[in-house]
């Protein structure tokens, strides 16, 4: 049997150093790595195990039995067309007891995983906390801001950390010289997710933490280096401590969570967290320098308060930045459409700034949270659409969450791929179909990315937690949504990205620069964005544009930082509405699809503008005053609404809105990299473009139920053969000037991708 089982792992671990060595080939032809520890054209697809994951998801079968049941699991992971799986590693079982390390099961796991001729993304987790931690360190508990402590150890305690990067170094060494080995991820779901473990009697209540005397320490040396003296700490915040060790992080109400002193400490929490994340990185890369490593994001733009997740902060600090995707759970949040996925994606990608990104949790089941929730299952076609949409937005890896339901917990019989007894199911067949597909072209795949965006939007976790703390972050999170989706659904790509990526950038990297809710901002950002403008850039704003400064003090001016003389225009007065519209009276060249006359729908709140030298009035409201104003300055051009007009689209998805901000837009020179008309309709018809050495990849997507037929013109493609990627089928175009034009059906839920070259 001994000899038997060592000739089958042999002979896996030479597929998978053929693999390597293919992958050597390919890089020699297409020149382009996205690591240099993986091949060129090894795309990576699979899944996790629930099993691995013993304490929250699996029992704890003998070993023997769990070991067999994972080998009929892998074969048909192998099976289906996967050619890597993701297994945890968590602290919890690996050492049970202090200094008592146990790898049986993962060393049997890692055997396997060669038999089979797999690759393997590990995660090391020391977020799943041995209980004896706690016990050893009592005075380290977290504690919420009601005094709760909820049992595990807090990372910040001093000794924890030595015994967390213990761990890491241990579990690396171990495995790191495994051929099998594909990356390492330690950063799953980044964040405090203790938020969530709350007393069993309130289940609903999220909680802040931490309040732990080892956090507030660190809070209090985070405070220094911000401030540099107490004094100026008091001038801020209006305090008067003697000492430093007075200060205790913000737990009170509605007044004190409106200032200074609330988004300082939750600003600390977002960089306490990603500098947690920092070190683990670290203890890896310590271990093991060749491999990739990894982190994902539990979803992008609304952890900034409970979880105190910062994708932007944390992305600094690996190889890779990934996410989770789960479809249905957005849907249970809000209404699904693609474009949150959309908007999804290209927030971590955006936060990534340039580095690859896998998607290490995409939903493989239904969404189930107890009895509470409970979502449809995916078919094959949902299956197909949302990988195809993850490597329309720059996806270069993809493991389900889950290959099998989960036996137990809260989710459990939710998010496996197959059925519950391990059978294969019709969506784990597409699963390995689209893996099959993502590999055949995985040279290609791998060394294109979606078009450059000339469309940056504005996104501020700062400017979250000061909404928050104001009762209401939905004006943050919508106008950010609303944004998007504006130039989303007209194929128009767009990055979101924070003031210091924009800050640090080629002023003419975008063309036209967003700002949905920039509540507050510093007079440094208000004088970048004076110069960007000056410089040939336009800018988009609404109500309340830099009202308050870095400090949450309010500007004399609104707009603020520089930015009333940018625009045109100061506020006087406001009023809150309930249905209001603006009326176009000239698009000044700005504004060129709407005649005037045309209705623009307020939101919220309206402005009463004062104009400054060089404003011009592109709308007003039914009383004459100015609804919209723009302003030219230098090479460049503002716009300025009166109104929230970003959360006015992604309210009422008005197609005068949206054209309002195409137009700005197309003024500064963006034009789509793909342009589609569907019939009967373009509701949830959406392209995205790739380039790369061997052209372009067109990915257009039906997300919606009906049939639709597209046709679709491909600017500057013009002499460029069209064909259908996956079936190597031509597609008849015709010239359009220097574009392609064809057209071509798009059924019902599913996606068409093309080779433009």
């Amino acid at each position: 049997m001994m000899q038997g089982a060592s000739r089958v792992v042999a002979a896996g671990l030479l597929g998978i150093l053929a693999i390597a060595a293919g992958g050597a080939e390919t890089d020699a032809q297409s020149g382009v790595r996205i690591h240099p520890s993986l091949p060129a054209d090894f795309f990576p697809c699979g899944a996790m195990h629930m099993s691995t994951i013993s304490h929250w998801q699996h029992y704890l079968p003998p070993v023997d039995e769990w070991a067999a049941y994972m080998d009929k699991d892998l074969a048909r992971m192998k099976e289906v067309g996967f050619n890597s799986m993701a297994a945890h590693v968590d602290w919890y079982d690996i050492e049970p007891a202090s200094g008592e390390f146990n790898f049986e099961r993962l060393d049997r796991l890692m055997d396997l995983v060669d038999k089979h001729g797999l690759r393997i993304l590990l995660w090391p987790w020391p977020e799943l906390q041995p209980e004896w931690v706690a016990r050893q360190y009592p005075d380290g508990r977290w504690l919420s801001v009601t005094d709760f402590k909820p049992g595990p150890a807090c990372w910040d305690h001093p000794e924890v950390r030595k015994l967390i990067d213990r761990f890491v170094r241990t579990v690396v060494t171990r495995y790191k010289d495994r051929p099998s080995l594909l990356a390492w991820d330690v950063g799953a779901e980044a964040g405090v997710w203790i938020s969530a473990a709350t007393p069993v009697d309130r289940t609903a209540i999220a909680d802040l933490y931490c309040y732990c005397p080892h956090t507030a320490a660190r809070y209090r040396d985070w405070l220094r280096q911000k401030y540099g003296t107490l004094d100026k700490l008091n001038e801020v915040w209006a305090t008067y401590y003697k000492n430093w060790s007075e200060i205790e992080p913000v737990r009170v109400g509605a007044f004190e969570r409106a200032q200074i002193y609330w988004l300082d400490w939750r600003q600390f929490m977002l960089w306490n967290t990603a500098e947690f994340q920092r070190i683990k990185a670290e203890a890896v890369r310590a271990c093991d320098p060749n491999r990739p490593i990894t982190c994902h994001l539990g979803g992008w733009g609304w952890g900034y308060v409970h979880n105190s997740t910062d994708e932007y902060q944390i992305g600094k600090h690996f190889d890779f930045v990934g996410l989770s995707f789960f479809p249905f759970w957005l849907e249970r949040g809000q209404a699904y459409d693609s474009s949150i996925g959309g908007m999804t994606l290209d927030g971590i990608r955006s936060a990534g700034d340039g580095k690859p990104m896998w998607v290490e949790e995409l939903q493989g089941g239904p969404s189930i949270f107890g009895l509470s929730y409970r979502s449809r299952f995916p078919t094959p076609f949902d299956i197909r659409l949302w990988n195809w949409q993850c490597v329309a937005h720059g996806a270069t890896g993809i493991f389900y969450w889950n290959w099998r339901p989960e036996t137990t917990g809260i989710e459990a019989a939710g998010f496996g791929l197959v059925n519950y007894d391990g059978s294969l199911t019709d969506r784990a067949r597409a699963a390995g179909e689209v893996a099959k597909d993502l590999n055949r072209h995985g040279s290609r795949l791998l060394s294109s990315k979606p078009v450059p965006a000339q469309v940056a939007i504005l996104c501020d976790p700062r400017v979250f937690i000061q909404a928050y703390g104001e009762q209401d972050a939905s004006l943050y999170a919508g106008s950010v949504r609303g944004a998007y989706r504006a130039f989303y659904r007209a194929n128009i790509p767009a990055d979101l990205v924070v003031s210091e990526q924009l800050m640090k950038a080629d002023a003419r990297r975008y063309k036209v620069i967003c700002l949905p809710f920039a509540y507050l901002l510093s007079r440094d950002e208000g004088h970048w964005m004076a110069k960007y403008v000056e410089q040939g850039g336009y800018l988009v704003a609404g109500t309340w544009c830099a009202q308050k400064d870095e400090r949450t003090f309010l500007y004399e001016t609104v707009p603020g930082a520089g930015l009333a003389e940018l625009f045109g225009c100061r506020e006087q007065a406001f009023q809150t509405i309930g249905q209001a519209s603006a009326t176009l009276v000239d698009g000044r060249g700005l504004i060129t699809s709407l005649k005037p006359g045309a209705k623009l729908p307020a939101q919220r709140y309206t402005q009463q503008l004062e104009l400054l030298p060089g404003a011009e009035v592109v709308a007003e409201f039914d009383d004459k005053s100015p609804a919209m104003v723009s302003a030219r300055r230098g090479k460049g051009r503002t716009l300025y609404a009166a109104t929230l007009l970003f959360l006015g689209y992604d309210a009422t998805a008005d197609g005068n809105l949206q054209k309002v901000l195409l137009d700005a837009a197309s003024a500064a020179g963006v034009e789509a990299p793909i342009r589609v008309q569907a019939q009967p309709d373009n509701n949830e018809v959406v392209a995205r473009v790739l380039e790369g050495p061997s052209g372009r990849i067109v990915v257009i997507a039906n997300h919606s139920w009906p049939d639709k037929k597209a046709d679709v013109t491909v600017p500057g493609a013009a002499k460029a053969k069209v064909s259908d990627l996956l079936s190597g089928k031509d597609v008849e175009t015709s010239a359009d000037g220097a574009a392609a034009r064809f057209s071509l059906p798009i059924p019902a839920r599913q996606v068409r991708v093309l080779a433009v070259e």
